[in-house]
């Protein structure tokens, strides 16, 4: 089970660069970005993508949660910013980037 920022950041890396080429940039925000993540927390990602990932996004998150033997609630930038709160804005604000795909 991951445990810090460093270990759920290599999850996420490892993960969507061997199988998500859709994926431009991953970020953590919530309790693990902020260094106050407790057993009971869940892992945030954020996501921006080139394209639609269809139902590839669903295998996403399954891969993930996988990996990093706890829940991870998914996002994408694009339904982070159409949020009609506050919310949207912190995460997007507030994420760290943990994997950026260099450009073909």
């Amino acid at each position: 089970m991951v445990r810090s920022f460093a270990e759920a950041a290599a999850v996420i890396r490892t993960t969507v660069m061997d199988k998500y080429p859709q994926v431009s940039r991953a970020f953590i925000f919530g309790s693990f970005a902020d260094g106050v993540q407790t057993a009971d927390s869940d892992l945030d990602v954020l996501i921006e993508t080139r394209v639609a990932m269809g139902l590839s996004f669903l295998s996403l998150i399954q891969d993930i949660e996988r990996a990093a033997g706890l829940v991870v609630d998914v996002i994408t930038t694009r339904q982070a910013l159409e949020l009609e709160s506050k919310f949207g804005y912190e995460i997007t604000k507030k994420a760290r980037i943990v994997y950026e795909r260099a450009e073909d």
